[in-house]
């Protein structure tokens, strides 16, 4: 499904009440922060992200409302790896993203697609030259949906990380020290022997350049 077939209109921060007396079935919401002024985003965040947590240090944060509802929300930031901007130039990392499940076909490759686009035409001081991101097989996650957006497989993280195991499901061992419900869980399982250390699979890089190439 192309971009023109879905209805939609992006606006500023805090203007969502703004209407101009058009019917839109898609709006998107634009915002730097997860802060006290939109805690729907965090809660929304936790509740459907396999992490379960907010990322630090957004520079922008796009969310989605279908039919009025708050149903996807895309963060994005600069990364936190120094190798990243000195490999790949200047480029800001999707930190999260996330939909719910129940929305029209598409809606995903839509609503990154609109993301892409605002911050190419938005963030032209800074000269950026794309948007990087990962998808973590251990999750299920090949990066269908980065393809279908028309990122690059760039390959594969060249560090190797650990997890912890507990009936089946897989943290990366960096969620142990993390100051939430997920990390007081693992920390507890640990301790209590019942949470065992793998080998994470590598996650896959993809790269969405604005050059086109």
């Amino acid at each position: 499904m192309k971009q023109k077939e879905f209805n939609y209109k992006i606006v500023g921060e805090k203007s969502l009440k703004s209407w101009d007396g058009k019917t839109y079935d898609y709006y998107i919401e634009k915002s730097e922060t997860f802060g006290k002024s939109h805690p729907s985003l965090a809660e929304f965040v936790k509740k459907n992200h396999y992490l379960k947590t907010i990322p630090r240090g957004n520079k922008v944060i796009y969310s989605l409302y279908y039919l009025g509802e708050l149903c996807g929300v895309a963060a994005f930031s600069y990364p936190t790896g120094v190798k990243v901007i000195s490999k790949y130039g200047q480029v800001l990392e999707l930190k999260r993203f996330v939909l719910r499940n129940d929305l029209p076909k598409n809606s995903e490759s839509f609503f990154l697609s609109i993301c892409l686009n605002d911050i190419k035409k938005t963030y032209t001081k800074v000269k950026l030259k794309g948007v990087i991101s990962y998808a973590d097989p251990s999750k299920g996650h090949e990066g269908t949906i980065y393809k279908a957006a028309n990122f690059n497989f760039i390959g594969k993280q060249s560090s190797q990380t650990m997890g912890l195991v507990f009936k089946g499901e897989i943290f990366r061992s960096n969620l142990l020290y993390q100051d939430t419900k997920t990390g007081y869980k693992l920390r507890r399982l640990k301790e209590q022997g019942r949470a065992k250390f793998v080998t994470m699979p590598k996650k896959n890089i993809y790269l969405y350049n604005f050059g086109g190439k």
